[in-house]
């Protein structure tokens, strides 16, 4: 039965990862699955420096402003669209966003993406907060990591050229970068000038984008304490999340919720070999995290991906506050890393569970 167990555990971490991995540590494992969790956490702070501009800059703007953090857009022929976020302005603008940290160099793979960029090409609707909207215009916005925006911007250049493909909308690249050696840590965005493109003028003077971004290079900055409250209340962005990510996210919120009176009191006396079984319905568990969520709209299969990384029991304690919340579910997700791994590979060093075990209630 064991066997059987750590068979269809290594099933999931395979095919999460997309390939075959041979002769992986447990210290390869947990550096690999730490590089997931921070490039997912990088997207998720993307996504909501983003939300946060827009709703200070536009929302009260537009009446009919609406920031969708989960789209989906199911086409005519059945299948769907994901961007990463887009943004209902009026039934006349709107702006569709993707974001990507890598872009494949060739073959089928660059294809592969650069449909999925000319899919948000073919007049597409936008949520508006209660329904799909025909707009009649909008601009496709593709957010590049500063780290090589310009050699991605050139492969999609060389790509459109070659094939003698154009955009019907304005396709505008933008390079993202972060600053935390400031005094006041900051996210700000360029635009990358390799595909000449601009931003539909349709904003008055005093609230366009085209003068923070366009004009000499200029970026947008958008600081971290202005963006914090709505990763808090994000969590997530339209990716699906590596799931020691979302473990975290559950153990630190939304678990609690499942207790009874009796099991609060349990929990609050700080045992760490306390163990309080829970019965936990996937659909149900998924409505709870999207009610926590502004405006959460997640797919089943992300919660059903998480299984994997967590005990079948709960064995911490809780507190009403919680501080540093960034930090902590990066803590837990840490945690949550190295006990896959260390299942998966064994123990990276001799330490016992109860060891372990203990140094997520430190986090607490």
């Amino acid at each position: 039965m064991r066997r059987k167990r750590k068979k269809f555990l290594l099933w999931i971490f395979l095919s999460r990862g997309g390939c075959i991995i041979e002769m992986e540590t447990s210290q390869e494992c947990i550096r690999r699955e730490r590089d997931l969790v921070n490039t997912y956490d990088q997207y998720v702070d993307v996504v909501s420096c983003w939300e946060a501009f827009f709703d200070y800059t536009y929302k009260n703007e537009y009446e009919t402003f609406f920031f969708d953090r989960f789209p989906k857009i199911t086409l005519p022929d059945g299948n769907s669209l994901t961007p990463d976020f887009t943004v209902y302005f009026t039934k006349e603008y709107a702006m569709i966003f993707e974001i990507s940290r890598t872009f494949p160099r060739g073959g089928m793979k660059l294809r592969k993406e650069m449909n999925q960029l000319f899919a948000y090409d073919k007049g597409i609707p936008v949520y508006n907060g209660k329904n799909h909207i025909n707009v009649n215009n909008y601009d496709i916005i593709l957010l590049l990591s500063g780290i090589d925006s310009f050699e991605i911007a050139n492969r999609i250049k060389n790509y459109v050229e070659e094939g003698n493909k154009a955009f019907n909308h304005e396709f505008i690249m933008l390079e993202y970068n972060s600053n935390f050696m400031d005094r006041s840590p900051c996210y700000y965005f360029r635009k990358i000038p390799i595909i000449e493109s601009s931003f539909t003028d349709f904003f008055p003077d005093t609230l366009d984008l085209s003068k923070q971004i366009d004009k000499n290079l200029g970026s947008l900055k958008v600081k971290i304490e202005y963006m914090k409250e709505y990763k808090i209340n994000g969590v997530l962005c339209n990716d699906c999340p590596p799931p020691a990510y979302l473990a975290g996210f559950l153990w630190h919120k939304i678990f609690y919720r499942y207790l009874n009176i009796e099991d609060k009191k349990l929990w609050r006396e700080k045992n760490p070999r306390l163990i309080i079984p829970l019965q936990i319905d996937i659909d149900d568990l998924k409505l709870k995290v999207e009610k926590f969520i502004k405006n959460g709209r997640i797919r089943r299969r992300w919660i059903k991906d998480v299984k994997g990384n967590l005990y079948p029991t709960i064995r911490t304690e809780y507190k009403d506050e919680f501080l540093l919340e960034k930090e902590y579910r990066k803590e837990l997700s840490r945690y949550f890393i190295e006990r896959f791994c260390s299942r998966k590979f064994g123990p990276p060093n001799t330490r016992k569970e109860t060891e372990i075990q203990k140094r997520i209630n430190d986090y607490i």
